[in-house]
């Protein structure tokens, strides 16, 4: 079943090109992660309770693996946070560049089972649906 909360951040969901700023994630405890890879603009977030606490955003290229990585230590670090301190990640499956989806889609769905958390799809329309498994999606 999807939440149709929407995510307070237009460029999270580039899907169709509408903006998606009506709403917010849904309220949940703990903190959560949002990667988005689908669009040349790449995207993390962090939402507590509903409420963004943080973002990362950068111009994407071939680099993107490593970047993602050493931007969410970056984004985690400023917020004295950890990868411990995650509840749920969630990840955008497309649609949008393959290799760049994919990357994010993995990451996602590694974080979440490596960590013990709820893994979650979100979606182009703003929803967010629980997942055991993304993918991609272009």
């Amino acid at each position: 079943m999807k939440n149709k909360n929407l995510p307070p951040d237009p460029l999270l969901y580039q899907g169709g090109g509408t903006s998606l700023d009506k709403g917010r994630w849904p309220k949940a405890r703990g903190i959560l992660l949002a990667i988005n890879t689908a669009s040349p603009e790449a995207v993390l977030q962090l939402m507590d309770g509903g409420t963004l606490i943080g973002e990362r955003r950068w111009t994407a290229n071939r680099n993107l693996g490593t970047q993602l990585l050493e931007e969410l230590d970056a984004l985690l670090t400023q917020h004295h946070l950890t990868k411990k301190n995650l509840t749920m990640v969630a990840g955008h499956c497309g649609p949008g560049h393959y290799s760049a989806v994919r990357t994010g889609v993995v990451t996602a769905t590694t974080l979440a089972h490596g960590l013990g958390i709820q893994l979650a799809e979100l979606h182009s329309d703003g929803s967010v649906e629980p997942k055991e498994m993304l993918v991609a999606r272009y």
